[in-house]
């Protein structure tokens, strides 16, 4: 699973806004940008987080276990 910088690091790979993640993944706003941050404990699951993980990676965006957050421009 992706961790916080992972996930913003995603983001800003791909130019998206938070209502642009929020809108391909159905998640609220306010969940991703918590989550994004680390803050405190996130109201966010395993299944959201997965599911933030899967849009990103469809967008092109590989996510290693090692922390390295690349866009995969051949796709």
């Amino acid at each position: 699973m992706c961790m916080s910088h992972q996930l913003r690091k995603a983001r800003d790979l791909l130019s998206w806004s938070l209502d642009q993640v929020s809108e391909r993944t159905g998640l609220p706003a306010s969940i991703i940008a918590r989550a994004e941050i680390g803050e405190g404990t996130p109201d966010i699951t395993l299944t959201q987080l997965a599911r933030l993980q899967g849009v990103f990676e469809a967008a092109g965006v590989r996510i290693g276990y090692d922390g390295t957050v690349v866009l995969d421009r051949t796709l």
